[in-house]
């Protein structure tokens, strides 16, 4: 026998209401509230911007010899739209960003405007165009296009990016190395430093493309990847000490990790487990301590 339950019989069908009373808002605030927390999202997200590329250089500029990607840090740096999320693309206030735009220029460089647009055969072009051994740039302005002289530091190919994300997350990609905002704010100056070193080592070594060939051959994915996360921590340590980053606290980052995800304590999937990355860091900084000490090339032991 079947039962069928009409809802209406319950006073289900119609439409469920509030039972209080909510204060009424006027559109105008809601905008002027909108317009505030905008601005200020994208204030915080230059921040972060800033701290993230003053953190990378040093790293990049560091271990060039290591990259066969090189380009040109000219102490200024450029956003677009598309790196933007859609809530801070030219609205509200916010700067109009359609061609890739001047956004940051570090103390100290002179001539390179902020808010001036790069040109390279007659297009905006962003900073991470720049080829090795570059002395001038095309820059364009409000008041014209003019070629500014300036000083050039070699860099490892790799441009640092920022993504806005709460997730606590970088990765590399082959390309780039990708940073996300959840991360600048779970961070201090040193792990950044450290995060940076470990995701050019994953770019250095290729480790992207190992791991496509070995999933290719049907090696999987597991095994090999969690090899190559150590490689980029071991060699990844030895980049941010030689661009004179503090190492001896790298260590601590994997039990500050741990403490938020307790998966990292036993279950290895694609990365090793936090305590194992912990003792490895941990004899990883006395190797290079003592090359220090000895005088010796700091570089990272050949397999």
């Amino acid at each position: 026998m079947r039962y069928w339950i009409t809802l209406s019989g319950f006073g289900l069908a119609s439409c469920a209401t509030l039972s209080t009373s909510l204060p009424d808002i006027h559109p105008p605030r809601v905008e002027a509230e909108k317009i505030m927390q905008t601005r200020a999202a994208f204030k915080i997200y230059m921040a972060d911007y800033r701290r993230l590329q003053d953190i990378a250089l040093p790293v990049l500029a560091a271990n060039t010899q290591f990259c066969d990607k090189i380009g040109a840090d000219i102490g200024a740096y450029t956003l677009s739209e598309k790196t933007l999320p859609k809530a801070l693309r030219g609205k509200n206030g916010l700067p109009d960003l359609k061609s890739p735009t001047i956004m940051y220029v570090r103390a100290g460089i002179l001539g390179v405007r902020k808010g001036g647009v790069l040109i390279k055969d007659g297009k905006p072009i962003t900073v991470d165009k720049l080829d090795a051994g570059v002395t001038s740039v095309n820059m364009r302005t409000r008041n014209g296009t003019l070629a500014q002289t300036v000083t050039a530091t070699p860099v490892c190919g790799y441009p640092v990016r920022l993504k806005y994300s709460p997730a606590i997350n970088a990765y590399a990609d082959g390309r780039n190395i990708t940073v996300t905002t959840g991360m600048m704010a779970f961070a201090n100056d040193e792990e950044l430093a450290l995060i940076v070193g470990h995701e050019l080592a994953h770019n250095t070594h290729s480790h992207i493309r190992k791991i496509i060939q070995n999933t290719i051959a049907g090696f999987g994915t597991g095994t090999f990847a969690r090899q190559f996360e150590s490689e980029a921590d071991y060699v990844g340590l030895y980049y941010s000490a030689r661009a004179g980053y503090p190492i001896d606290n790298a260590k601590e980052f994997w039990r500050k990790l741990a403490k938020i995800s307790v998966k990292s304590l036993d279950k290895p999937k694609t990365h090793p487990i936090t305590p194992e990355r912990y003792v490895r860091l941990e004899n990883a900084v006395a190797e290079i301590r003592a090359k220090q000490a000895a005088g010796e090339v700091l570089e990272p032991n050949p397999k």
